[in-house]
């Protein structure tokens, strides 16, 4: 049995009817990874998990030509009407996490910020009350922050198969 193109638009679509606040977190992993490892499909939460972001999501479709990038290097352009692609973005400013190498990002749903920080983007994972509901890992190449970077970050969920 699979998953069809338009039962996967369905399901992605369900999912952002549902979805109040999405949060992309980013860590460092393990400093011994030479490479990306794949990503442990049981884990709970990042290996070296620093902290999540505010993030938007909005459908979108593969296209070699589109302005959106995740951070696997894919491009997307943004689709008016469901696909079975979310892509799921934030900025991160110069200061958060300025001297951090990240190795692994992931798509939270269900945060919830510790007291007073109900308004950052960033949330250090100290100053999250509840982490929330992990739903992607992504381990990349490594990202070497400098003080002098401010930037983007994002990932694509998608429903079925990865046939791109």
């Amino acid at each position: 049995m699979i998953i069809s193109d338009t039962g996967a638009a369905r399901t992605a679509f369900l999912i952002m009817d549902d979805v109040s606040e999405w949060y992309i977190a980013w860590g460092i992993g393990d400093g011994a990874w030479t490479s990306a490892p794949e990503p442990d499909q049981t884990a709970t939460t990042l290996v070296g998990h620093l902290g999540h972001f505010k993030a938007t999501a909005q459908f979108v479709v593969p296209d070699v030509a589109g302005v959106l990038i995740s951070a696997n290097g894919d491009k997307w352009t943004v689709s008016g009407s469901p696909t079975r692609f979310i892509f799921v973005s934030s900025d991160y400013d110069y200061t958060d996490e300025d001297t951090a190498v990240i190795r692994e990002i992931a798509i939270y749903t269900d945060a919830t910020p510790a007291g007073g920080h109900e308004s950052d983007n960033y949330l250090p994972v100290a100053n999250l009350s509840v982490l929330g509901q992990l739903w992607t890992i992504e381990n990349i190449a490594p990202l070497t922050r400098a003080v002098s970077k401010h930037g983007s970050i994002s990932t694509v969920f998608q429903i079925g198969p990865d046939d791109l």
